[in-house]
């Protein structure tokens, strides 16, 4: 039986499943200003979002994946995340 060798979390397995590019390094380097748009209803694609998200205000880049396709509770309040670098 054949070892998995990446983690299916991981931010390239999730690229690589989720979207065109190779790898979440294309991903983030993508020219002319390109961020993702993921549709976070979908399994594993709020995760690369997140993923995306991070690694962009980590190196001090203003992208941001655009998020639809999830739907809120009645109640439920949007919380928005800044990363403090």
């Amino acid at each position: 039986m054949r070892e998995l060798t990446e983690n299916a979390a991981s931010p390239d397995f999730l690229t690589r499943t989720h979207t065109a590019f190779r790898s979440f390094d294309e991903l983030l380097n993508a020219p002319g200003g390109y961020f993702p748009s993921l549709n976070v209803g979908k399994t594993g694609i709020k995760l690369l979002a997140d993923h995306y998200d991070h690694a962009q205000a980590a190196r001090g880049d203003s992208r941001r994946a655009f998020r639809w396709g999830q739907r809120r509770r009645k109640n439920e309040a949007f919380i928005q995340i800044q990363v403090i670098a």
